[in-house]
């Protein structure tokens, strides 16, 4: 064993991992024989200091989940995750509800395929409120509003920064939460072929407050992109003023889910399908007749559309809205 003096300098042949090549390494302890010998380590490389990290975060969710999963090469150091399959991760959207089951966030990542998962992150967000929100997004990243299918996963720290968790399987979809009343079940029903195609039925609801004004949009798309509506139900939680009455639709069609003329006295309730048929005070008539999202792949807001603009007062006067729908997820082999 060759004798070590108390200071190092490693070249190109003798670095290891990712050391500095040039870098000085202090030992406290000069080394000139086979006598075991304990000293601080005063460089550790880069690559096993991540590692060691990593693990050490992940053992505060307990021995089952210090393991390596398998990832895609684009996963990032930072994304959330979702369980895709199984001891496989992917990272989780808002752009439908089966891959916004956020798992956990990528760590570290000890080969482009797999990564080792910990359960709360330190993450960088643009536009924050220190104590707000904070909402994954439709592409993985993370933002002061809500995606498609809003998912509140954690507090701003400062404008920039944020703290994140894992384990949100049935995520306000919001942007106000409990202001708006907006939510979103993503645990509803759902089957998976053997090849990776997927059905989802599930229900995202608001009680929209309707303004001194004709229209109004509720504050969720309540249209997700890529669905299928099979009904959207409604109820008067607030009544109208002046004896004025409604209709439910969006943007492109004012009567779609419910025709001109709904009663505005509080607890009227509508259930429509989706070629428009209403029936104030019960169910509709005959079978849900299921069709697309009218906005195509844009996701959507809900409309209600006064008879007059003085039915609304911008405060009490409200209507709760629930759309039934379905998304569908291609085959992945």
């Amino acid at each position: 064993m060759p004798s070590v003096g108390p200071n190092h300098t490693p070249d190109a042949d003798d670095a290891e991992e990712w050391d500095f090549v040039g870098d000085e390494v202090s030992d406290s302890v000069v080394n000139t024989d086979y006598v075991p010998q304990i000293c601080d380590a005063a460089h550790v490389p880069y690559k096993v200091q991540n590692e060691i990290l990593a693990l050490r975060k992940a053992a505060l969710s307990g021995k089952q989940y210090q393991k390596v999963f398998t990832c895609g090469v684009g996963d990032a150091v930072g994304s959330a995750v979702y369980i895709s399959a199984d001891d496989t991760v992917a990272t989780a959207k808002s752009d439908t509800s089966g891959h916004s089951k956020v798992f956990g966030f990528i760590a570290y990542k000890p080969t482009t395929t797999t990564c080792i998962v910990v359960h709360f992150y330190q993450v960088t967000v643009a536009g924050a409120t220190a104590g707000s929100p904070v909402y994954l997004q439709d592409d993985g990243t993370f933002g002061p509003a809500p995606g498609t299918v809003s998912v509140a996963i954690g507090i701003a720290l400062d404008a920039t920064s944020a703290l994140v968790f894992a384990g949100s399987l049935s995520p306000i979809a919001n942007p106000s939460d409990l202001a708006t009343k907006t939510y979103v079940d993503t645990q509803g029903a759902s089957q998976t072929s053997a090849h990776g195609a997927r059905w989802n039925l599930n229900t995202i609801e608001e009680e929209i407050t309707l303004a001194n004004a004709v229209t109004t949009d509720s504050v969720a798309n309540l249209l997700p992109a890529n669905s299928v509506i099979y009904g959207v139900c409604a109820r008067v939680t607030g009544a109208l003023l002046n004896a004025r009455t409604w209709s439910l639709g969006w943007s492109g069609g004012a009567a779609l889910y419910a025709q001109a003329g709904q009663s505005g006295v509080l607890g009227t309730v509508t259930n429509t399908n989706s070629t428009g048929t209403a029936s104030p005070g019960g169910p509709a008539a005959g079978p849900l007749a299921p069709a697309p999202n009218p906005n195509g792949a844009a996701a959507t807001k809900i409309r209600v559309t006064l008879s007059n603009a003085d039915g609304g007062n911008g405060t009490t006067t409200k209507i709760r809205v629930c759309v039934i729908y379905a998304t569908l997820t291609d085959l992945t082999s």
